[in-house]
């Protein structure tokens, strides 16, 4: 049986590429839908970007960017948005048409955790979307899928939008 991973968010891209990924590999193959949040702990901490405004993927490959104020207990605050993540690789697995496959939702650097979820679960595809991007946003949101092609040792497959 073939373990299919899509990587998700909240766009459309990421609903084609499941949807593509379920009409090639078919109702046979087993499929895992994840979804990473982005945790920023201190943003005023961050070296990368002057005040520390932005990170690496300001715009996360997922459904949550939060804030944690140094107040919140860090586990109640990464358990939440788990959640949210999982909801959120559940919906986009459900309007795709994967009603079956497992939803996992992570906390960290996008490209990161899809590599380190397809390693643990021994995927033998890792499925992503999308888009055409300007060279502006390009040089401030660098490309998730890009980073997972670039550093993945498992087949990815690339759904492409217009």
């Amino acid at each position: 049986m073939t373990r299919v991973l899509v990587a998700v968010d909240e766009t459309e891209e990421s609903v084609r590429a499941a949807e593509v990924a379920h009409r090639l590999f078919g109702e046979e193959a087993e499929y895992i839908a994840v979804n990473v949040a982005v945790m920023v702990t201190d943003p005023a901490t961050l070296p990368w970007w002057g005040a520390g405004w932005g990170v690496r993927y300001p715009i996360a490959y997922g459904s949550a960017w939060t804030y944690r104020s140094r107040d919140q207990s860090g586990i109640a605050a990464a358990e939440t948005e788990v959640e949210g993540a999982t909801d959120e690789a559940r919906s986009v697995a459900d309007r795709s048409g994967l009603t079956g496959a497992e939803a996992v939702g992570e906390v960290g650097d996008p490209a990161e955790e899809v590599l380190r979820v397809a390693e643990e679960r021994a995927v033998d595809v890792i499925v992503l979307g999308t888009h055409d991007r300007g060279w502006f946003d390009r040089l401030l949101h660098p490309s998730v899928t890009k980073d997972v092609v670039r550093r993945s040792e498992t087949p990815v497959l690339v759904v492409r939008s217009v």
